[in-house]
């Protein structure tokens, strides 16, 4: 487990004290304990804390308290040194070790969250390996045969993916121009593939109408419609370690929505499906709006990191929707979790508190963050990174490798 990592579950409702009382989060071990926004604090070895969340908490290391007047350790741009102006050194502590971030979970190459949930999501597993050198290729990859298809070089095109796939680039450099379409389809992974969507007829992934699907460590920018979109009942997806953005290329400048979960305020048969969660994953440059959005489904963001400065909000919250957010961070994005248009049946948990507590750059924090309801407990076990270490790792980590 990394520095501060929660464990986390079904049976722990998502609520487990950390391990530690580094990085911000808190430790019931040690009695410490991080409060407000102080899950994006980081300790110093020298007694003093520096607050990465700007304002509302104490930065806690071990056996010490560092905080500024009232719980706040602020300053210009939004941090400041508990042993400079901002905070004062709490009595009989020193502060702590200097934080490493490493991840909480390290995955190996295994699929956690909803996809793991209700079936099997292993792609081609047990099948043949296609070496895809030309567009051709994967042409072929619409069946139901289970098949890998390790993509060697960069490609163009617009593909359908069939059931019981595997898409994976060979290496980190590997660009497919175009797009990827999962309609109707079951147990499909798409791998390290940096995705050039602004030649896209619509979305850069669209999963539509599937279930048991992983999209993980993917670079996905630039799609006139959105960079991923999951809509029309598709159920049981994971979303992690990629990284979603827009250039100065994007050929839809007014329309940079990145993520959309469920198409339409009419689309009632989303209900009791789209069940999605999304870890790890980094909304950057050039993002607007959708980091998702979500309507009718259970959605669970946690340990994404949020950089997409000018944009209008991150996480929209519409029609029935319930979502649960755990350690995020929101660095100087307006508006960082909103009720879309006053919608009624919405439901947003994110904790400001406690060891799943999401971490906010001051004008993040003073932004919109709605919440309303009790969002859900997911059924899978999983482990939280304390957010004071989510752009480390996240930043590090997100991505083609």
């Amino acid at each position: 487990m990394g520095a501060g990592g929660s464990a986390t579950g079904a049976s722990a409702s998502s609520s487990a004290a950390t391990s530690s009382g580094i990085g911000g989060a808190s430790a019931a071990s040690t009695g410490a304990d991080a409060s407000g926004a102080s899950s994006a604090a980081t300790t110093t070895g020298s007694g003093g804390a520096t607050a990465a969340a700007g304002v509302g908490g104490a930065a806690t290391g071990t056996g010490g308290d560092a905080s500024g007047a009232g719980g706040a350790a602020t300053g210009a741009g939004g941090a400041a040194s508990g042993t400079g102006g901002g905070g004062a050194t709490g009595a009989g502590g020193s502060g702590g070790a200097p934080v490493t971030c490493t991840p909480a979970t390290v995955d190996n190459g295994q699929v956690i969250g909803f996809a793991t949930v209700g079936g099997t999501t292993d792609g081609g597993e047990g099948g043949s390996t296609v070496n895809v050198t030309s567009s051709s290729q994967l042409n072929d990859a619409d069946d139901d045969s289970p098949r890998i298809y390790r993509i060697m070089n960069n490609i163009s095109g617009d593909f359908e993916i069939g059931s019981n796939k595997t898409v994976v680039g060979a290496s980190a450099g590997v660009t497919l121009s175009g797009s990827l379409l999962i309609d109707g389809q079951s147990n499909v992974i798409i791998q390290n593939l940096r995705i050039d969507a602004s030649d896209a007829d619509g979305d850069g992934i669209g999963i539509q109408g599937s279930d048991h699907i992983w999209i993980d460590h993917c670079e996905i920018f630039d799609a006139p419609d959105g960079n991923m979109d999951i809509t029309n009942g598709s159920d049981y997806v994971t979303v992690s370690w990629n990284k979603f953005h827009y250039t100065a290329n994007a050929p839809a400048d007014g329309h940079r929505f990145s993520n959309l979960i469920g198409g339409s305020d009419n689309e009632t048969d989303d209900r009791d499906h789209l069940r999605v969660t999304l870890y790890r994953n980094w909304w950057a440059d050039g993002v607007i709006e959708r980091m998702p959005r979500g309507r009718f489904g259970d959605i669970h963001l946690f340990n994404n990191y949020y950089s997409a400065q000018g944009n209008n909000y991150a996480v929209g919250a519409g029609i029935e929707v319930r979502m649960l957010l755990e350690g995020n961070f929101f660095n100087q994005v307006e508006d960082p979790h909103q009720i879309i248009d006053g919608n009624t049946t919405a439901e947003i948990v994110a904790p400001l508190n406690g060891p799943n507590a999401n971490g906010y750059s001051v004008g993040s924090l003073l932004s919109t963050r709605d919440e309303r309801g009790s969002a859900f407990t997911p059924s899978y076990s999983y482990e939280l990174d304390p957010a004071s270490c989510v752009q480390t790792i996240v930043t590090a980590g997100a991505g083609p490798r």
